[in-house]
């Protein structure tokens, strides 16, 4: 295999309408390598598109909230719309490339089976023989490069699509549940560090605030905004139960702009403060 001009991939522009009769339409296509480390993404994120990590050389580990993923070369992750990530430790001669899509049906069996718990699939030969020929092209020396690369891009997703392996050991977002709730709740719990407002959340997920708000009443027997609140609080909760950290620190992780107004938040809405409520219960839990 030729090695990858990262230079030349992240200036492409893809072709991408409605690839393989709507099943999926490609959003963008970057390499990273030793050369442009500074590029990865080393916080905890999430977005609303399916990513595919394939690592042609090293070795990266991808963070999730608790666990962790080796991905080697000669390995690709899927990672779907919504999981908490981050990229974690990787070797110093590391080389992937990231394509990034969205899926035209999210009630696919394609979804339903990458949703489950990040893991590590092998390439196999058509997957390679793929790359190898982005790769190639990716040096520019045949007249449409571009226009070739989005073509092999297209075949490359499509094989994943098809041929990502089902476990039923898996977890499954529960189907009796709207799908648009389950992205706006999934959204608030894994984002408890920012305060974003009813509207941003709706906006998020496509959805008027009034909609997403009867979703929330439906399924969560609250509304929208008393259910952004429970998620803050019920992570101030476990991160004073379940760690050594200060109220400065759990009111920073939080998203809190300071301890005091923390400290408000907490009592407002628990009655209690943070320091009492820790308090109470260790001693509840020495009682037994």
């Amino acid at each position: 295999m030729e090695t990858i001009n990262i230079d030349m991939i992240n200036k492409i522009k893809l072709l991408s309408d409605g690839v393989g009769n709507g099943s999926f339409s490609l959003l963008w296509l970057m390499a990273s390598s030793s050369q442009n480390a500074d590029t990865l993404n080393c916080r905890f994120h999430h977005h609303a598109f399916f990513e595919i990590h394939y690592i042609t050389q090293g070795t990266i580990h991808y963070d999730f909230k608790g666990y962790a993923v080796p991905v080697r070369a000669g390995q690709y992750i899927v990672i779907p719309s919504g999981l908490v990530h981050k990229v974690g430790e990787h070797s110093a001669d590391f080389c992937k490339l990231t394509v990034a899509f969205e899926v035209g049906d999210r009630e696919s069996a394609f979804c339903s089976i990458a949703s489950g718990r990040a893991r590590a699939f092998v390439i196999d030969e058509d997957a390679a023989c793929a790359i190898s020929m982005i790769s190639k092209y990716s040096h520019g020396r045949q007249r449409y490069a571009g226009e070739l690369i989005s073509l092999w891009l297209q075949a490359l997703v499509y094989k994943v699509m098809s041929s990502v392996p089902s476990d039923s050991r898996l977890p499954r977002y529960s189907e009796s549940k709207d799908p648009r709730f389950l992205k706006a709740k999934k959204y608030i719990e894994d984002n408890y560090d920012v305060f974003f407002t009813c509207g941003e959340v709706a906006a998020y997920c496509r959805l008027s605030t009034k909609q997403l708000g009867r979703l929330f009443l439906k399924h969560e027997g609250v509304g929208l905004l008393e259910f952004i609140r429970q998620a803050k609080l019920a992570a101030a909760k476990r991160m004073l139960l379940s760690t050594d950290k200060t109220q400065e620190e759990i009111g920073k992780a939080l998203g809190f702009s300071s301890v005091n107004y923390f400290n408000k938040y907490f009592s407002k809405y628990e009655g209690i403060s943070p320091g009492d409520f820790k308090k109470q219960k260790n001693k509840e839990k020495g009682a037994r």
